[in-house]
């Protein structure tokens, strides 16, 4: 999978514009380090958490809000 790249308005691809992301590879991911019993939602939700953290980051880095 390419890494990702901003796009022309200078902000990366929500997650749900990622191409190739596979949501029971994730699950499963997920799953293996933790002992609670996850569904598809809390992958989801993960998800979500972790590209909003990652835009946050970024827009730091970038002296952005």
């Amino acid at each position: 999978m390419a890494p990702y790249q901003e796009n022309d308005r200078g902000q990366f691809p929500s997650s749900k514009d990622v191409d190739g992301y596979n949501s029971e590879e994730a699950l499963q991911f997920w799953q293996s380090r933790t002992e609670k019993h996850l569904s598809p939602e809390d992958a989801r939700q993960i998800r979500e958490n972790l590209t909003g953290l990652f835009r946050l980051l970024s827009g730091w880095a970038q002296g952005r809000d």
